[in-house]
């Protein structure tokens, strides 16, 4: 129930996000757990214990294939990509020792670290990674990484590694990588795992990149993460043991399991039974398991981020009078009511669709505060009055300021946010004449999926005035798939926006050619929203990681790394005897 999959075209090779239509699963904010003991007791950091993780599904063990986005977390407790995201979704070097981009941004040179050992004690070298890329750019035909990167980071699909021309090893531990053009998400496109080439040994290349690619093919797991694969029971479990070569710290978990449970609502009960450890939640009311002190919550930002779109096919949106209409909206909406209210306190305010935490947010983008009197203020200076005294205001033609607002109505959370949002526009004499289905008694996921082609259809008919809907976007942003009026006909730019001054901030964004450049165009894209107001961004939702409370260590997941680093998790030794025989 997923709205605008698209590619994005010639200018937007790298971001890639979705319109969401069900708002089933959840997302939270950094930094949170339920601890709430007024004697927390102080634990030492121990080696030992065994964790026990869901995964969905496994149809192979190639990480370059996989399309479970449960397994493809677990995959990186055991295979590495040379760079990673860091916690504000910056790049951090991983199997890369340094690097110098080119002053034109299109040649990257590498040099590995020397301590890194594949799991088989071989050494890791520049033919791995030269390797690895070589199989996603000729021999994976019917690779999914792609995919699962589109799922998780949303970065690219796996076209968008055509750009890079060449790949030339300098050596053992050196590689350059030559791209076709300088774009500034250059080093993000190298988060994908690299895997051994001797794992497969006896094979031409070509032949090598077929077996890569194939899904079929037996597969050896050798990666260079912290844990490596002991055994493999199929369709039941994956044990991990701890990687004593790592050329990281030692992590303190010895064992970690990941078994494997049909579904994602299966994982809450087994969590709740005790058969794993770990699980995120599927709807916002998870605080039901504070009073529960056999576990934790851990609060983050997700990438759902929640909006309202401007139809700009309307007259009411056009130019400077349109703008004004919506800078009055932005004011006079009161997230931070809809947040408590509705979303429990769940969420996160950010006036641009770049996720929170991000190292490319700037002042610009938190501008808009809850303001009424701004707000009216705004209608007053545009030409806007309530002659007749009905609370309702007009322009000086007598027509009254009414706005329809489209969602999907069976998305309980959606509805109640248009209900407030109805009441908050009607302080400022705007009227709003709601567009969404309702229905007596429970909803099925059928009715969910209706409701949501339903809602889809009238938006693609431009059948409203604004909508309120979402996007699962991108710590890595690049946001011309909603914004470029290239992107119009494709129908990601659904609200029909168009404006060359944003063309060329999005098209100067995603041609930096350093990172410093990068921050700055950023900051001058951020800029340009928050000024001409495409949309009226509410909030980022957020999620939480639920943990047995045996766990304890740096605790801090990611939306993009929900197990960011376990390795600093540890299982005190009293805590031990609860692990699972």
């Amino acid at each position: 129930m997923r709205f605008g999959r698209s590619s994005l075209g010639i200018i937007i090779l790298i971001a890639f996000m979705i319109l969401i239509g069900c708002n089933n699963e959840n997302i939270i904010d950094n930094d949170s757990s339920n601890e709430t003991e007024t004697d927390v007791v102080e634990y030492e950091p121990t080696y030992g214990g065994e964790l026990v993780l869901p995964i969905t599904h496994v149809d192979t063990l190639n990480p370059l294939l996989t399309r479970d986005k449960q397994l493809y977390y677990f995959n990186n407790l055991i295979y590495e990509g040379l760079f990673a995201l860091d916690k504000n979704g910056d790049i951090k070097n991983v199997l890369v020792d340094t690097y110098t981009l080119s002053e034109d941004g299109r040649t990257i040179q590498i040099v590995l670290k020397n301590d890194v050992q594949w799991h088989d004690g071989k050494a890791l070298t520049s033919s791995d990674v030269k390797f690895t890329i070589d199989t996603l750019r000729y021999g994976a035909v019917n690779a999914l990484y792609g995919e699962i990167l589109s799922d998780v980071y949303r970065p690219s699909r796996l076209g968008d590694l055509s750009h890079i021309i060449s790949t030339r090893t300098n050596g053992e531990k050196s590689i350059s990588i030559e791209f076709d053009k300088s774009y500034s998400n250059a080093l993000e496109s190298l988060i994908f795992p690299i895997i051994p080439r001797h794992g497969f040994e006896g094979l031409s290349d070509r032949n090598a990149y077929k077996a890569a690619s194939n899904k079929d093919y037996d597969f050896k797991p050798i990666g260079t993460g912290p844990y490596k694969v002991e055994n493999y029971e199929k369709l039941k479990r994956i044990e991990l043991v701890a990687n004593e070569t790592w050329w990281g710290d030692k992590p303190y978990i010895s064992k970690i399991i990941g078994q494997i449970i049909p579904d994602k609502e299966a994982t809450i009960t087994s969590f709740e039974s005790g058969i794993i450890d770990v699980t995120t939640i599927l709807d916002i009311d998870w605080e039901k398991y504070n009073e529960n002190k056999n576990i934790d919550i851990y609060e983050y930002i997700s990438s759902n981020y929640e909006f309202i779109g401007f139809n700009f096919n309307r007259n009411i949106f056009k130019d400077e009078g349109g703008k004004a209409i919506r800078k009055a909206i932005a004011y006079a909406i009161d997230r931070n009511a809809i947040i408590q209210n509705v979303y429990l306190g769940h969420a996160t305010t950010i006036d641009v669709p770049i996720w929170p935490n991000s190292w490319l947010i700037s002042e610009e983008g938190n501008t808009y505060g809850y303001n009424l009197t701004k707000a009216k203020n705004i209608l007053k200076e545009a030409g806007w009055k309530d002659d007749d005294k009905d609370g309702i205001l007009e322009d000086d033609k007598g027509n009254k300021l009414s706005i329809s607002l489209l969602t999907n109505g069976y998305n309980t959370l959606r509805r109640e946010s248009a209900d407030i949002i109805k009441e908050n526009l009607k302080e400022i004499g705007i009227d709003i004449k709601l567009k969404y289905n309702s229905k007596e008694g429970a909803i099925t996921e059928e009715d969910l999926a209706l409701d949501w082609e339903s809602t889809k259809d009238m938006l693609y008919k431009g059948d409203y005035d604004m909508a309120l809907l979402g996007w699962e976007m991108s710590p890595i942003p690049d946001i011309s798939f909603a914004f470029h009026s290239s992107q119009i006909r494709s129908g990601s730019n659904f609200i029909g926006y168009k404006d060359s001054k944003m063309d060329q901030s999005l098209i100067a964004a995603f041609n930096a050619k350093n990172r410093e450049e990068k921050k700055q165009k950023y900051k001058l894209l951020q800029q340009n929203i928050i000024e001409d107001l495409p949309y009226m961004s509410l909030f980022f939702k957020n999620n939480a990681l639920l943990i047995n409370n045996k766990v304890k260590g740096e605790i801090e997941p990611l939306p993009f790394n929900i197990y960011n680093n376990i390795n600093k998790w540890y299982i005190p030794e009293e805590n031990q005897s609860k692990d699972i025989e």
